[in-house]
C-alpha cells in the first residue's frame, strides 16, 4: 500500500521560482497521494496570484506574515496528514519521479526513517552548475560538512514528531539541525538517484547570511561533539575573514587553525 506524503511548499517573495517549484511537485506520478501545502509568509512579489492560479492542487495554503520559514514548515506539516514528510523550497525543484523514488526506498527498507538521494545545483535559469556533494548520513560526514541536500530529503512523520520538528530558533541551519536529531534517532537511508535541485542564486539565505550560517553551525555541532572542528574555522575564516572563529576559541586554537592553512588549501582548494 502507498501512503500518502505532506509536501510543504515554504515561500516568502520568490514568485520569479514558485510557478516552477509547485509544478515539479504537481508533475510527480505520485502526485494523487500528494498533500501539497503551500506557506507563505505574506509576498508582495506577485506569488499571491500564482498560488491562486494553481490553488485546486492546494491541500491547505496560507498567505501572510508568518514566525519564520521554520515556523512556516512545522505549521505545514500539522495542517497535514501524510504519512511521510518533505519540504521543497520555493526556489528548488524536485526532479522527475523523485517522489516515487523516496516512497519506494522507504516501503521496502521499513526500519528507515528518513531518506535522501543526490541533488544539482542549479542556478537562476534553471540550468546545471554542478552536483550537490551529497554523502552517505553517519556522524563522521555531519561533523565534518553538511552531506545532505535539503530537497532531496523525506522524513517518516513519526520520526518528524519524535524529534519536534525544525527548532523554529533557528533561521539557516534549520535543516543541518534536523539531520543530526534524524541520525541520532534511527537509520538515515541514501539513495544514488537525483532527486532534486536546488537553486544557487543572490537573494539565498544561505548566500546572504554567512556569518549567522556559521554561528547557529557551531551552536549544534558544541551540542553535537561538544567542540567545532578545525575544518569549520577554516573554512568560516575564508568566508568572513576572521570574524567566525567562535567566541570561545583561544589564542592558541586560532594560531593552530592558520597553522591548518596549508593542508587545507592543499586538500581543498588547489586545482587538478
Amino acid at each position: 500500500m502507498k501512503h500518502k506524503i505532506t509536501c510543504i511548499i515554504p515561500s516568502y517573495n520568490q514568485g520569479q521560482f514558485l510557478e516552477e517549484a509547485i509544478l515539479s511537485v504537481v508533475g510527480q506520478q505520485y502526485f494523487p497521494k500528494v498533500e501539497l501545502v503551500l506557506m507563505d509568509g505574506g509576498s508582495d512579489d506577485g506569488s499571491v496570484e500564482i498560488i491562486d492560479k494553481y490553488k485546486k492542487y492546494l491541500y491547505y495554503y496560507s498567505t501572510g506574515k508568518d514566525g519564520g520559514q521554520s515556523a512556516a514548515i512545522n505549521k505545514g506539516v500539522v495542517k497535514g496528514t501524510g504519512k511521510y514528510i518533505c519540504w521543497l523550497n520555493s526556489d528548488d525543484r524536485l526532479e522527475h519521479d523523485a517522489l516515487i523514488n523516496q516512497i519506494n526506498f522507504l516501503e521496502s527498507n521499513p526500519s528507515t526513517i528518513a531518506v535522501h538521494g543526490y541533488g544539482q545545483n542549479i542556478d537562476e535559469q534553471g540550468n546545471f552548475i554542478s552536483m550537490y556533494p551529497s554523502k552517505e548520513m553517519n556522524y563522521k560526514n555531519l561533523l565534518s560538512s553538511c552531506p545532505v541536500c535539503q530537497p532531496t530529503v523525506m522524513v517518516v512523520r513519526d520520526a518528524w514528531e519524535r524529534v519536534g520538528g525544525l527548532d523554529e530558533s533557528l533561521n539557516v541551519c534549520l535543516d543541518y539541525d534536523l539531520w543530526w536529531k534524524i541520525n541520532e534517532l534511527g537509520h538515515f537511508g541514501f539513495t544514488k538517484k537525483i532527486l532534486a535541485s536546488t537553486r544557487i542564486h543572490g537573494d539565498t539565505k544561505t548566500a546572504n547570511l554567512r556569518l549567522q550560517h556559521y554561528q547557529e553551525a557551531y551552536k549544534i555541532l558544541n551540542r553535537e561533539h561538544g567542540s567545532v572542528p578545525y575544518k569549520w574555522w577554516i573554512t568560516g575564516l575564508f568566508e568572513e575573514k576572521y570574524s567566525c572563529f567562535p567566541k570561545e576559541a583561544s589564542l592558541m586554537q586560532k594560531m593552530c587553525a592558520l597553522l591548518c592553512l596549508p593542508k587545507y588549501y592543499w586538500d581543498n582548494c588547489r586545482k587538478g
